[in-house]
């Protein structure tokens, strides 16, 4: 069995409107998707990599169930 190996996140999220976060920030914002929308699809069809940098374009559809702020 392989020793379990930690990962660490030096990743910065920029998002619309000059929001910027960190892994951490990220995987909060994920979970409030999974648990405000019962039936959500989310997809990413268009990825671009240069160098250090990684863009996509993420579709995020569902029904909207419960406000989590």
């Amino acid at each position: 069995m392989s020793p379990v190996r930690r990962v660490e996140h030096r990743a910065t999220f920029n998002g619309p409107d000059g929001f910027e976060t960190g892994y951490a920030g990220l995987a909060a914002y994920f979970a409030s998707i999974r648990s405000a929308f019962d039936d959500r699809t989310i997809r990413r069809e268009i990825i671009v990599a240069e160098g250090g940098t990684i863009a996509c374009q993420t579709w995020m559809e569902g029904t909207f169930v419960r406000k989590n702020w």
